[in-house]
């Protein structure tokens, strides 16, 4: 049984190094994610350009928000899966199954 010092071990260990800033180095050198953040900044340009009422820029943000929403509740959903799946293989590898 895994012992809830662990998780809390892990996630300090997690949020140190998310503020070394070693990810936001890389993705500065990223060209791929450069050129999608230079895409993004070009449609959200051509959004603000848009004739739009304040009603209808906020049904926009409404839809973006709720495909956000659906995303983040797949990738949840996803990411349960595979860490069930990870721990069955180490299961069957200890031969605990």
């Amino acid at each position: 049984m895994i012992k809830e010092n662990f998780f809390e071990i892990f996630y300090t260990y997690l949020e140190e190094q998310c503020g070394t800033g070693v990810v936001a180095e890389q993705l500065d050198k990223d060209e791929t994610y450069q050129k999608a953040l230079e895409e993004e900044h070009a449609f959200y340009e051509m959004y603000k350009n848009l004739d739009l009422t304040d009603e209808q820029r906020a049904i926009v943000d409404q839809w973006g928000d709720s495909v956000q929403a659906t995303n983040a509740a797949y990738s949840m959903a996803v990411f349960r899966l595979g860490m069930q799946s990870c721990f069955s293989l180490m299961m069957q590898l200890a031969g605990l199954s």
